[in-house]
């Protein structure tokens, strides 16, 4: 399978994170002596279901300053993380015209195993649905990570967060530009996710009442085809890093992890 890692973002002078990329791109942020981009790149090529990674959002200039196993293609940023996994999702239909699902990642989560991308991959079989996406419950994800600081969605029977990988079918980024541009604008804030769906399905989770089925069902007969969300066993696929105290979380894992 193809992976597109989304790595644009450039911290503005006012956001904290300024102090970590100095001016840089968030992925170029320093983990324990590699960026977050190289862990991110390095998990997703050492996945035995993964084939090739295409990074967009780092200029070329910048790209000298990396290293992986293999070779990788750059793309520019094209503003937003929409418009650049766009822009990822058209490099491969243009040289890879066969495929059909393509595996996005975002340049933030530092902690992810090749092990972990495989294992989503796999369960994800027989890859008969336009879109997968992982969700990982609160418990699990405090327990792993405690007070990471994650946006937890409660919904009837489940609280959880989002992972920061997914499979989607090109077909479906075809027909779906204005929606997955507002997905993506609202993804850190549940509420705005939900009122996408509408009134009843935003007076629903109000009360309580939404399940991650209820979602499923609408988004399908939104978009005209199947979608799949799936309860994953691996936290580090949705710890990401969105401020200061996540990044420093994450330096600190991975100093226990390189000692």
């Amino acid at each position: 399978m193809e992976c597109v890692v989304v790595a644009g973002g450039h911290p503005a002078p006012d956001d904290p994170l300024y102090a970590y990329s100095h001016g840089k791109p968030k992925a170029m942020i320093d983990m324990e002596g590699q960026t977050m981009l190289e862990y991110v790149v390095h998990a997703l090529l050492v996945a035995t279901q993964v084939q090739e990674v295409i990074v967009v959002g780092i200029e070329p200039d910048l790209t000298t300053e990396l290293t992986f196993p293999q070779p990788v293609s750059f793309l520019p940023d094209q503003g937003t993380l929409f418009q650049n996994a766009r822009s990822g999702m058209d490099w491969y239909l243009a040289h890879r015209p066969e495929d059909r699902l393509i595996m996005f990642a975002t340049a933030d989560i530092p902690l992810i195993q090749g092990a972990h991308v495989d294992d989503f991959i796999i369960r994800c079989r027989p890859l008969d649905q336009f879109a997968y996406y992982p969700l990982v419950r609160q418990d699990q994800m405090e327990q792993q990570f405690p007070n990471s600081g994650r946006t937890f969605v409660q919904l009837k029977g489940s609280t959880f967060t989002n992972g920061n990988i997914t499979l989607i079918d090109t077909r479906l980024l075809k027909t779906g530009s204005v929606w997955g541009e507002e997905i993506t604008n609202a993804r850190k804030h549940p509420w705005k996710l939900v009122r996408l769906l509408g009134f009843t399905f935003l007076l629903k989770y109000l009360l309580r009442q939404l399940t991650v089925a209820d979602v499923e069902q609408k988004v399908s007969q939104i978009t005209g085809t199947p979608v799949k969300s799936l309860f994953v066993n691996h936290a580090e696929l949705a710890m990401d890093a969105d401020n200061p105290h996540q990044v420093e979380l994450m330096r600190r894992q991975l100093a226990r992890q390189q000692a």
